[in-house]
């Protein structure tokens, strides 16, 4: 087996979140912890359509905010969803594997504002060879035509690309069109970077770090 090229997933697998979404939306609604986790879902229902490109999710907050008798927060809400920051042995790793030849891929599910400081402010766009946001593809994990277009944009029979991703769905996607794919999930007391190493490893992939 030769692996040409590495996907990764971005939040929990590249990145961490310093501020919980849940926590600032606790903070802005001063509600219960049962009716803040049902406005949550609402406000995770309202990400879908952000995701595949469709719509803003700025004014379609904005609108939930008024909703609920909190109008003008948006902006806490959108500046603590970019509190985040890449976790440095990771990105150690995709330099490694890049100084190597593997060529190596972001493939996340984003919205355009977020997409857009990920690549600029956090240095993504120089950090892998491409970058796979759902926002400018029209389509979100773990929906196979996400994958299926990734593999035509880098010209690649499934079989040379592997996966890498925090959620179980989203790595059944890529398995459903032949990519290789593995659960990222740390769990307590395991070390990210030694689980990144093992991961490849078991795909003959040389996980050298190159400092970040």
């Amino acid at each position: 087996m030769a692996i040409r090229a590495v996907l990764l997933d971005a939040d929990g697998v590249l990145q961490r979140q310093d501020v919980t979404l849940h926590s600032v939306l606790t903070d802005i609604l001063a509600l219960p912890p049962e009716d803040v986790e049902e406005r949550y879902m609402e406000v995770w229902k309202a990400e879908g359509p952000a995701l595949a490109g469709q719509g803003s999710f700025h004014d379609t907050m904005s609108d939930l905010l008024a909703e609920w008798g909190r109008p003008g927060r948006v902006g806490v809400f959108i500046d603590a969803s970019k509190t985040i920051r890449a976790d440095q042995d990771i990105v150690g790793i995709v330099r490694g594997l890049r100084s190597r030849g593997v060529l190596c891929c972001l493939a996340s599910n984003q919205m355009h504002y977020r997409a857009r400081y990920m690549s600029g402010a956090l240095g993504y766009s120089e950090l892998f060879d491409r970058e796979f946001y759902s926002c400018d593809m029209g389509r979100k994990k773990p929906d196979t035509a996400y994958f299926q277009a990734i593999l035509d944009e880098l010209g690649l029979p499934p079989g040379d690309a592997l996966f890498i991703d925090d959620q179980e769905a989203n790595v059944a996607g890529a398995r459903s069109v032949g990519i290789h794919a593995e659960a990222f999930q740390p769990g307590p007391g395991v070390e990210p970077r030694r689980l990144m190493r093992s991961i490849l490893a078991e795909y003959g992939l040389d996980a050298g770090e190159q400092a970040s």
